[in-house]
């Protein structure tokens, strides 16, 4: 790549000689670009340029862009020219690849001219004719004389969804300065349970972050701002403490931290819609249909509902405070009944209830409402003009530094992860909202306002499934500008989430801080840690933090249950069999029968697997696991009757299970029935049953 740049009334200090040769090759140079300039007036502009948007403002601390275009099939060679009209600067690049990165130098001279006009021209030609364009197209930028002045703390997160929670030790927490060459560190990784939605206290000095402790969806973290951050039980709430009595599961959803980092509020008696999707791009639906807003008082240690969001006759859920603390905004709808969960005590809609959703048969729509916090007093909600009632839904709002705006997500249904979703700003008094210039053609959400109020982060799909991070610049109007791309955040196959900036200004040491995962190793996590390890199928490291675990849990069913799965993966029938006679010890439930009784059917010990199948079938009669393993118990034995008896059962209970129906066959063919033998073979064969066919040439006339 070639440059040349010249500027106005520039002193470059070099020898004669240098300075004679530099010219006679730049000036040559030179012409040639103006000869290809000029050429390129006779052809018409194209919509070539892919990055940076038209219009866009660029902060004036962050590091230099990348400029990228289509690529060509014809192998032309490309000249940008970057220009500042009315400041006489002219810099002008030569290559061949279909994008190049502004230098630091050029970037540098660039921002010394905050607020002007800057051209970029690509031109297009032919090797083979230099001076002859061929295609070009034009962009205007704006360095902004307003920085950002503050780190952003993400999260980076594996795809599709599904593999994520499987392989938890994937995800990182990292913390980035646009203003940094070097990529975002990495503050907290390699962390065995689920964590997810953080915030932080306006002055910087609290965060607020959910935390899967203790084997407890509802804990969350709320620690002081140091260099060396540590969760740990003494800065770990449950929400699940609100009103525990009652059993309600509780995920306590999309938490916040209040702007003096007294307060933390949340979703809690909670319900939603979490499905996994086979879509690597939107792998997931969720949305919360039902919750009540809890708040916690860190000076009284006390949970309390907010009185005007805590009616069970709607969802109140994606709380988020003004930031003087004085009132919360929040997304409201009525909570959705089916008469099949009533009963149920489980925070997520099982998955067979949810598929109308994940078909879009029904839909889900929220409105964003306001209520004082009066001191944990609350008031009476009231919904935000130009947010509500319009048949969209609206949620994920975020409230400017200065009280003034209100930025928000609107798509036509559910939350989160929504390919149409469009970031809106309205005041925050609400009127008429405006459609948000940063917008992108694909999912626009996950936003966050910049402590000065300048900026705006948030995360676009618009380059493919793996999410970005971007910014736009708002003025005192509520106008923003075109994205600018986060270029040096982006990670590969990694998907950049839940951004939010921190006011670290003036605290120089905590401009990085870590969160030390010493709470991780503790009991608490090494079941967790240990399903992790069994999901991942490392057998021997999952059976080794499980026995850590044990030894400060020696009564832990769930312990001995996944250690004794883990003995029995490696083979280690006997280490197996001890585990889960341990599990019946402390609870004698029948799935500690039936797992006990699978490890002796794998010994080929089928008598003794027949004895903790009855006593399995005798506490839930219709165990089908239990039932079908002793038919095939028994049919090793010989003992036909009794196996054709429980598979008979068993398909009572499952209708479904087409190879059953072939093993039913196999027992019936052993006392002679063959008319109903064949009978099961054929329907086998006709669900595509391997072996039917051939046995049916064997047996059946």
């Amino acid at each position: 790549m070639i440059t040349f740049t010249y500027i106005k009334n520039r002193i470059i200090n070099l020898s004669y000689l240098f300075v004679l040769l530099f010219l006679l090759f730049s000036c040559s140079k030179h012409n040639n670009f103006d000869k290809l300039i000029q050429s390129s007036n006779k052809i018409g502009k194209s919509q070539i340029l892919l990055y940076p948007c038209d219009l866009s403002v660029f902060p004036l601390d962050i590091i230099s862009p990348t400029i990228r275009w289509e690529a060509s099939t014809d192998n032309l060679r490309w000249v940008v020219q970057i220009t500042i009209p009315d400041k006489d600067i002219n810099i002008t690049y030569s290559t061949s690849a279909n994008e190049f990165r502004i230098s630091k130098e050029d970037w540098e001279l660039l921002k010394k001219y905050p607020d002007e006009k800057i051209q970029i021209n690509l031109i297009g030609f032919k090797n083979e004719n230099d001076d002859e364009a061929v295609v070009k197209d034009r962009r205007e930028i704006t360095i902004s004389r307003d920085r950002v002045d503050a780190p952003i703390f993400y999260r980076t997160v594996t795809l599709p969804f599904g593999y994520a929670v499987d392989h938890l030790e994937t995800i990182s927490w990292r913390l980035g300065y646009i203003s940094d060459e070097e990529q975002p560190k990495k503050v907290l990784s390699n962390v065995p349970v689920c964590g997810n939605c953080h915030s932080f206290s306006s002055d910087g000095n609290t965060l607020g972050m959910d935390v899967d402790y203790g084997n407890d969806k509802g804990s969350y973290a709320i620690a002081d701002m140091t260099p060396q951050i540590n969760f740990t039980k003494n800065n770990i709430i449950t929400w699940t403490d609100y009103k525990k009595e009652d059993g309600e599961q509780t995920f306590g959803l999309l938490s916040a931290l209040s702007p003096d980092g007294r307060y933390a509020i949340s979703t809690v008696k909670d319900r939603s819609v979490f499905v996994r999707q086979d879509n690597l791009e939107y792998s997931q639906l969720f949305f919360p249909i039902k919750g009540i807003l809890v708040y916690y008082d860190k000076l009284t240690k006390t949970f309390s509902a907010l009185k005007g969001a805590d009616d069970k006759n709607f969802v109140n859920s994606n709380p988020i405070w003004f930031p003087d603390g004085k009132k919360i905004i929040f997304a409201k709808t009525k909570y959705y009944k089916l008469p099949e969960i009533e009963k149920s005590k489980s925070a997520v809609l099982p998955v067979e209830l949810a598929q109308d959703f994940v078909q879009r048969k029904k839909l889900y729509k929220y409105d964003l409402y306001t209520i004082d916090f009066n001191n944990g007093k609350g008031g009476v909600a009231q919904p935000l003009l130009g947010a509500s009632n319009n048949n969209m839904s609206n949620y994920f709002p975020k409230v400017s530094p200065d009280g003034k705006w209100i930025v928000f997500t609107q798509a036509e249904s559910f939350m989160l992860l929504m390919p149409d979703s469009k970031l809106y700003i309205i005041p925050s008094t609400g009127g008429k909202p405006r459609l948000m210039s940063c917008n992108l053609q694909n999912m626009n959400s996950w936003h966050s306002w910049s402590p000065n109020g300048k900026w705006l982060v948030f995360s676009s799909k618009a380059n493919g499934p793996f999410t970005q991070l971007y910014l736009t610049h708002i003025d005192e109007n509520g106008n923003d500008s075109p994205p600018v791309l986060l270029e040096n955040f982006r990670f590969d196959n990694l998907a950049a989430n839940i951004p939010e900036f921190i006011n670290l200004k003036d605290k120089k040491d905590k401009k990085f801080f870590t969160i030390n995962t010493n709470f991780i190793t503790t009991d608490y996590y090494g079941l967790q840690m240990g399903k992790n390890k069994i999901v991942q199928g490392d057998f021997a490291g999952a059976i080794k933090d499980l026995t850590e675990t044990l030894k400060n849990k020696p009564n832990d069913y769930d312990c001995y249950n996944m250690r004794a799965i883990a003995y029995s993966e490696l083979k280690k029938y006997d280490s197996s069999l001890s585990d889960f006679s341990r599990c019946i010890e402390i609870k004698p439930s029948y799935e500690a029968f039936y797992n006990r009784g699978a490890t002796y059917f794998l010994k080929n010990d089928f008598n003794t697997a027949i004895a903790d199948f009855n006593k399995s079938i005798n506490l839930n009669a219709n165990d089908e696991k239990s039932i079908y393993k002793r038919a095939l118990s028994y049919y090793n034995i010989s003992n036909y009757k009794e196996a054709l008896n429980d598979f008979n059962k068993y398909l009572q209970i499952k209708k479904n299970e087409y190879k059953v129906y072939y093993e039913r066959a196999l027992t019936e063919i052993q006392l002679g029935l063959l008319d109903k033998a064949c009978e099961d073979l054929h329907f086998a064969k006709a669900n595509g049953i391997d072996g039917a066919d051939e046995l049916i040439q064997k047996v059946c006339k």
